[in-house]
């Protein structure tokens, strides 16, 4: 049976989820998330938080914009599907978002930062429009490459 999708911004009562979440996925990437979960649970940092949740609100991805407003552009902070939700289109209604806020921010370059450790990130970023502008080694953890890649806005893109 196939769950309805829903977008929805990030509430204090996600707090636990977004631990499990965190600890499940996020961890072994970039060590401790207790200052990241703090930002996308306040929207501290010029963070902006959504989740994709099923009828129960049970939270199936999660999506974290960065926009300071001294950058010409919004940084994906993180994009990411639980694993028994995969391939289920989240990801892709997540990155929409991000899009969608690209085009109301004014700005016109959408960056994300994507480990070697996930290369499954680096080629759905990859099909989306987005392209290598740099890499760099150690930027979160000694010796592991991050792929630094970029979309372009489009003159009259249509989402």
């Amino acid at each position: 049976m196939k769950s309805e999708i829903y977008l929805r911004r990030v509430k204090l009562t996600d707090q636990r989820e977004l631990q499990e979440i965190a600890d499940e996925y996020l961890v072994s990437l970039y060590g401790d998330q207790s200052k990241a979960l703090h930002g996308w649970l306040t929207g501290s940092n010029y963070k902006i938080s959504w989740v994709a949740v099923d009828e129960t609100d049970k939270i199936m991805g999660l999506l974290v914009i960065s926009d300071k407003p001294y950058r010409d552009y919004v940084k994906i902070a993180t994009l990411l599907v639980r694993r028994e939700f995969s391939n289920r289109g989240i990801g892709s209604l997540l990155l929409k978002k991000a899009m969608d806020y690209l085009e109301s921010s004014g700005k016109e370059k959408l960056i994300v930062t994507v480990s070697e450790t996930v290369p499954e990130s680096l080629v759905f970023f990859l099909k989306n429009k987005f392209d290598i502008i740099s890499t760099e080694v150690g930027k979160y953890k000694p010796g592991i490459v991050e792929f630094i890649l970029q979309y372009q806005k489009e003159e009259n893109h249509e989402w």
